[in-house]
């Protein structure tokens, strides 16, 4: 799950101008939430300029990660592969994660999955900008 850093921020301004002291704000796309397939299937076309396949990935269980991948690896990648997976374990869930973002957005700033892939794709342009994949194009991408 993950949701533009700018409705993050807008929630949060909402949130601390008057907070429910003791109560857990979810900031997350909830049901809006792309699932793995749909963010691989948003990267294919930038992986494809770079002579990648996405469709070849292995997803795997973190827990065949640290079984199978971990004992394998260099050590300074094995510690930041750990990271990753100790992620994974939390945010691997076929159920989206409540959301209470949209009660604090205006309604211009609405959470859909369509802005949630724009997003993505911007995201990905601007990494491919600043490694040098330009992605068909040698300026900066608009965000």
């Amino acid at each position: 799950d993950f949701v533009p850093a700018d409705f993050v921020a807008a929630a949060i301004v909402q949130i601390a101008t008057a907070p429910l002291w003791g109560r857990t704000y979810w900031l997350t796309a909830g049901d809006e939430a792309l699932s793995i397939g749909q963010m691989i299937e948003c990267g294919q076309p930038f992986a494809r300029q770079l002579g990648r396949d996405l469709n070849d990935l292995t997803l795997m269980p973190p827990s065949d990660v640290r079984r199978d991948i971990l004992p394998n690896l260099p050590t300074r990648l094995k510690e930041r592969v750990e990271v990753l997976t100790g992620l994974s374990s939390v945010m691997a869930t076929p159920r989206a994660f409540p959301s209470d973002l949209q009660t604090f957005l205006a309604p211009h700033l609405e959470v859909t999955r369509e802005r949630l892939e724009a997003c993505l794709a911007a995201n990905i342009r601007f990494w491919g900008y600043k490694n040098g994949c330009c992605f068909g194009t040698d300026r900066m991408p608009a965000l």
